[in-house]
Parts: structure tokens; C-alpha cells; sequence
């Protein structure tokens, strides 16, 4: 309704996003919930043994891989007539290309993980494996993980 915004001012630094954290990412330690969603947190760095993904936000890097994943498909998602799992790839392809950049600690059957592009786009793109690709894209669009420290508020960076 009109009238029932707060019209203090507003500092612009407390929103003020770190280009290096929209760059190179955001370490998430990461856990199963008891429902089998997962759940995580911000860390600096990952613990050793800790499962911890490198998330970057979603930005520029983001909308170019989602452009170029969907352009062998132009005339279909313009007819309208894309199929879902090509949609569902189409977005794990963008996610795994910009967003998620690396992991620690998982494993798979028992076997340590390793981080590659192909395996994030398998693993993204699985119907199986929903939890994870939810939770990389809901911490993706988690701008406050990006926001420059505190203490480099008071700074004055």
C-alpha cells in the first residue's frame, strides 16, 4: 500500500557484492537432511572429510552458458516445443558450466568424487540426483553469501 515503505535511507555498501566471490564462487559445507533434501552453509574454506561445493552466484557467466546450452534448441523453445529433459539439461549443462566450480568429499558408492564439468552436468542433469541440483540453485541465487565482509564495509572498501 502506498505510504507503508520505510523511506530512511538506505546504504548501498551493505549490499555491495565482492567481484571476486561473483568470480571464483562460494564454498557452501554441505549435509542430507533427514527428508533427503540438502541443506549447507557458508564456510571460508572447506574442512578436510567435509562435503563442500564451490558455488559461483548466478550472474553474467550464468545467462552466457545458459545462452549457449540453449542455442543448438532456438527453433524449438521458440515454437514452444522443448522438451522437459531437454529443458532439465539444458539448465544442469548452465549450472555445471557457471555455477557449480568445484567440490570436496563426495562420493559416490563409497568412491571419492572428483570435480569435473561433465561429471557436475551428469550429475546435475540426473532426475536422481534432484536434491543436489536444488540445492546448487537455490544457493546460487543467494546474494548475501557474496556480499563484501563487514570489515570491509568499515573500511571503507
Amino acid at each position: 500500500a502506498p505510504g507503508s515503505l520505510h523511506t530512511s535511507a538506505m546504504e548501498l555498501n551493505q549490499i555491495k557484492l565482492d567481484p571476486a566471490k561473483m568470480e571464483t564462487g562460494v564454498w557452501w559445507q554441505i549435509e542430507i537432511l533427514a527428508d533427503g533434501r540438502v541443506d549447507g552453509f557458508v564456510v571460508d574454506e572447506p574442512k578436510d572429510g567435509e562435503a563442500s561445493l564451490l558455488i559461483r552466484p548466478i550472474g553474467t557467466a550464468y545467462q552466457r552458458a545458459l545462452e549457449k546450452a540453449q542455442e543448438p534448441h532456438r527453433a524449438a523453445i521458440r515454437a514452444g516445443d522443448l522438451p522437459s529433459d531437454a529443458r532439465a539439461q539444458i539448465a544442469a549443462q548452465a549450472l555445471a558450466q557457471a555455477v557449480l566450480v568445484d567440490w570436496r568429499g563426495l562420493t559416490l558408492g563409497g568412491e571419492p568424487l572428483s570435480y569435473t564439468v561433465e561429471q557436475a552436468v551428469s550429475l546435475l542433469s540426473e532426475p536422481a540426483w534432484l536434491s543436489l541440483s536444488e540445492f546448487v540453485g537455490s544457493a546460487a541465487q543467494h546474494r548475501a553469501a557474496a556480499i563484501i565482509e563487514e570489515e570491509g564495509r568499515a573500511a571503507g572498501n
